[in-house]
């Protein structure tokens, strides 16, 4: 038996897994899972029963092992970790913070390499949804971090909670951190809250990164849900953004499907220089959108810069749109939306920098004005600062389909002319 295994150290299944984790981690600094589902925390009252409140419940490192751990199942169809009914750790960790299933705690300590792979992750949020509860996923810091190949499902904000739900959170420590890969994963069936508190309702983010040089490809983000009864939190497929600037992201070949939210949200803080292509969304209600506001805080500056947006396929829903449920107004759906906070002084600070659409084929549902770019709140951008050349729009499922296949004869087309060029022969 290996030490690198849960069993090494005396795990069986219909046990919590979570303390063999954490054991295997601090001694081999890698632990792979087997196939089955596993228990994730107690229902027990962790200080009742004497238990530690992180090591028994939280799959975590950073004190001691710091580097390249690896965290790897059996595949995402065969390795289930599934957070216990009631569990009570997650009530206990409301009082100060949401619960997170993995956790690299030194917040102060860069955890760098790390490997997640082969899982599913199920926050059984229908089992846990009491109180102020918002039930995470994984949270790192670090640099070139990689999660894949995993599945996520039944993470939610709690009933009365302030807290964001973030399933897969991956962040830079420094200025000039070196950021990671969120690559292969599936997202669906986002926890159904139901309830909230008057005002703000926090929003469930499946991917979020902050950092320099992230990818983030080949994602699919499939029949996630929103409503004004049974599932009320507004969903961010993948949003980019945070206490350090953004810069140089790839966000591409993802799949949206059935998706009630904003596919990409950029946050309001610092990002530059972000390639988003080759993505297909279909019955989506917004596919980016980007927020430009003004923060208490000095330090955080709101700039989007050089964004360059390009062969998407993306439908629009047919149905009108909300983004929070206490706000009763509908929209139709769109591809680009934002804010552009009219109390920042603009001379001082550009909310909004060179800005490229081309080649995107947009399925639309009212006409190209309502559906192509709207801004929510604020002033509009200056129409120099959008350019956009080659983009398509239908309005039916039969137009899609023949202009996706003249699409690809012109992608055809500058590829010969590309290769014709580097041979010498002028082809026109």
């Amino acid at each position: 038996m290996n030490k690198n295994t849960p069993e090494f150290y005396g795990y069986e299944i219909g046990k919590n897994i979570v303390p063999f984790i954490n054991k295997c981690i601090a001694e081999a600094g890698e632990c792979y899972i087997s196939a089955g589902t596993h228990i994730v925390g107690s229902s027990n009252s962790p200080w009742a029963a004497g238990e530690d409140v992180w090591k028994n419940n939280i799959i975590q490192w950073g004190w001691g092992v710091n580097d390249k751990v690896k965290l790897i199942g059996a595949g995402h169809d065969k390795t289930i970790l599934k957070i216990i009914d009631n569990n009570q750790c997650i009530k206990h960790m409301t009082k100060q913070f949401p619960y997170l299933f993995i956790l690299q705690t030194n917040y102060n300590q860069s955890c760098n390499d790390t490997l997640i792979e082969g899982i599913t992750f199920d926050g059984n949020y229908a089992n846990n949804k009491v109180g102020a509860t918002t039930i995470n996923g994984i949270r790192i810091r670090g640099e070139r971090n990689i999660v894949r190949n995993c599945k996520f499902i039944n993470f939610g904000v709690g009933d009365n909670s302030v807290y964001e739900c973030f399933q897969v959170s991956l962040l830079s420590i420094s200025p000039d951190g070196v950021g990671g890969v969120v690559e292969n994963n599936l997202f669906e069936l986002p926890g159904k809250k139901d309830k909230n508190a008057v005002g703000f309702i926090p929003e469930n983010t499946f991917i979020a990164v902050s950092g320099n040089n992230f990818v983030i490809q080949n994602n699919t983000f499939k029949d996630c849900e929103s409503n004004a009864i049974s599932q009320r939190s507004p969903l961010h497929g993948i949003t980019i953004g945070g206490q350090f600037p953004t810069k140089n992201v790839t966000i591409r070949n993802n799949v949206f499907e059935n998706y009630q939210g904003v596919a990409i949200y950029i946050d309001s803080w610092s990002n530059d220089t972000v390639l988003i292509t080759e993505n297909t969304a279909k019955n989506v209600w917004i596919f980016l959108y980007i927020s430009s506001q003004k923060w208490p805080t000095a330090g955080q500056t709101s700039v989007s810069k050089n964004f360059k947006l390009t062969n998407n396929r993306v439908v629009l829903s047919n149905e009108k749109a909300y983004y929070q449920w206490n706000d009763a107004s509908s929209f139709d759906p769109v591809f680009f939306g934002y804010n552009n906070d009219p109390s920042v002084d603009r001379k001082k600070i550009v909310g909004f920098s060179n800005f490229e659409f081309d080649n995107n084929l947009i399925r639309i549902n009212t006409n190209i004005d309502k559906s192509f770019i709207k801004c929510f709140y604020g002033n509009p951008v200056e129409k120099d600062v959008i350019k956009t050349s080659n983009n398509m729009f239908v309005d039916n499922d039969a137009e899609m389909k023949f202009s996706e296949v003249q699409l690809i004869v012109r992608k055809l087309m500058v590829a010969v002319q590309d290769a014709s060029k580097a041979l010498g022969i002028e082809i026109k």
